[in-house]
């Protein structure tokens, strides 16, 4: 776990309260791996924190209690009681509780329909600034207008609580999905497209979910996907209108299903939400978490330092017996890109996501990345390009050659055949180059580089095959260097066959990517 560093002015009392109350907010199973490395080598410090902490445990209070933090019972709003009026909405039960408050199922008495209303933490509302910076980002979030998104329907204040109205989303949890078991390949790509529909409905409004996990998506009667509790979420940068629910320093969401760089506190966008969604996908096709260990510190290391298994190492996930093995490939492929450690090696945004879903759906396999491929294939690819650029660099001496010995005084035709060659020798180098750069350093980019840049390249390959045929051939017929001739229509036929049939091959083997 990476910990954002504190000021350098800090004195010992600052530096020990800031890392007391951050590790407060954490899981208790999280804080001693957190404090060991905040406090680094400073074991005085060290022991100053683990002190404070033992204190807080037995109920002892030695520092003020912090703006953004209480302890649970504090955090939890009042219960109501079934038939207590809050408005028009009358409650019925609770459905649900978690570290954001309780979720009750109620009665909307004026429109006569039921609804879903979120009593939130005191912790999150209890002075003014945070409760406006609630409103306005559930605000944002009402704006989503997807029928993947439950609704937020109303914000309202009621005694000392802030509550966020919602629909009320009948039908099964995600995580009562998976524990029954895993998943088919169809059910799974289907869930994933739905979720992923939703998600880039929000993202373009700039609204990052932030706490995407199974108990958070709902499959009603009919089948229809809904993600809840968008009304927490954290306005992405984009979005954002000054300020946002988390302050500095704190965690909002569920450490098992936050990306590496929410866990480090670093800026987050969309991709962190697909993320997520890798972890939720991966255990509804396996039942099995991809980074589960004994403990949450464990797995947050898990999180941050080691890949996801892939679905081929589940029997759970063999066992489902519906879809091809292209589809199952291809979902692999695609999981296991979501679960990329930086942002830039998972999909550009959740449309580059679904448009891999529906090639997997119609059994075309992922159209992947660099990131998604596998090591061997990808290492062939790399020789492929190389080689094929060292040939063409070599291959323009045999050309000029020919140009020399086709060229009788006042005849151009050598001339024209080599610098065409050349030139189409150079822009052949250049975009390999290009693709090999893209793929080593932001292969985010690679699969639309690619498809920009394939028609050029197999133009320019077409033009230098077709120049050392038809060099080759003008020798033959003139009678002179049979050699040279044999060198270059020899050239021609591998470099067509090449580009033609090998390129496209590894290209399938290196990235799952069309040839």
């Amino acid at each position: 776990m990476t910990v954002a560093p504190l000021g350098p002015d800090s004195n010992d009392f600052q530096r020990t309260r800031d890392i007391f109350l951050r590790a407060l907010e954490l899981e208790p199973g999280q804080r001693e791996a957190f404090i060991v490395e905040a406090c680094g080598s400073d074991s005085a410090l060290l022991a100053r924190v683990r002190k404070l902490l033992d204190a807080h445990v037995r109920g002892e209070r030695f520092l003020e209690h912090p703006t953004h933090v209480s302890d649970p019972a504090s955090a939890r709003p009042s219960y109501l009681a079934p038939g207590q009026m809050i408005g028009q909405y009358r409650i019925e039960r609770i459905l649900g509780e978690g570290g954001m408050g309780v979720v009750y199922l109620a009665y909307d008495e004026g429109l006569q329909r039921f609804v879903a209303i979120k009593a939130v933490s005191p912790a999150y509302t209890h002075d003014s600034s945070r409760r406006e910076r609630l409103r306005r980002e559930a605000r944002a979030a009402a704006a989503v207008k997807h029928p993947g998104v439950a609704v937020v329907l109303e914000l309202r204040d009621h005694e000392a609580d802030f509550f966020i109205v919602s629909e009320f989303v009948d039908g099964e949890t995600l995580r009562e999905e998976i524990q029954r078991g895993a998943a088919t390949l169809v059910r799974l790509i289907e869930t994933a497209t739905g979720i992923a529909s939703a998600l880039a409905a929000a993202h373009d409004l700039g609204i990052v979910h932030r706490d995407l996990k199974p108990e958070n998506v709902m499959r009603t009667p009919d089948g229809q996907i809904k993600i809840l509790d968008f009304g927490l979420a954290r306005i992405g940068v984009s979005g954002s209108d000054g300020g946002s629910l988390t302050v500095e320093g704190s965690v909002l969401g569920t450490p098992a299903y936050m990306a590496p760089e929410q866990i480090r506190r670093e800026s987050v966008d969309g991709r962190a939400d697909l993320f997520a969604l890798g972890i939720v996908l991966h255990e509804m096709a396996t039942g099995v978490h991809p980074f589960r260990a004994r403990d949450q510190a464990s797995t947050i290391a898990r999180i941050l330092e080691t890949e996801a298994p892939p679905l081929s190492a589940s029997s759970a996930g063999q066992s489902d017996g519906v879809g091809s093995t292209a589809m199952r490939a291809a979902l692999d492929a695609i999981i296991r890109r979501c679960l990329r450690k930086r942002p830039a090696d998972r999909f550009a945004s959740a449309h580059e996501l679904l448009a891999d879903l529906e090639r997997a759906r119609d059994g075309r396999g992922a159209s992947g990345a660099f990131a998604a491929g596998s090591p061997g294939p990808q290492r062939w690819w790399r020789v492929h390009h190389l080689a094929t650029c060292i040939a063409y660099g070599g291959l323009m001496v045999p050309m000029w050659l020919a140009h020399k010995a086709l060229d009788d005084p006042g005849e151009r035709l050598g001339l024209v055949l080599f610098l065409a060659t050349l030139g189409a020798a150079v822009a052949s180098i250049v975009l390999r180059l290009h693709l090999w750069f893209t793929a080593s350093s932001i292969p985010g980019q690679w699969v639309r580089q690619y498809r920009h840049a394939t028609p050029w390249l197999r133009l320019s390959d077409s033009v230098a095959v077709l120049g050392f045929l038809v060099a080759g051939a003008a020798l033959i017929v003139g009678n002179t260097q049979e050699g040279l001739a044999a060198v270059l229509l020899c050239a021609g036929v591998v470099a067509g066959l090449s580009f033609a049939v090998i390129e496209p091959a590894t290209t399938r083997a290196a990235f799952d990517q069309d040839g």
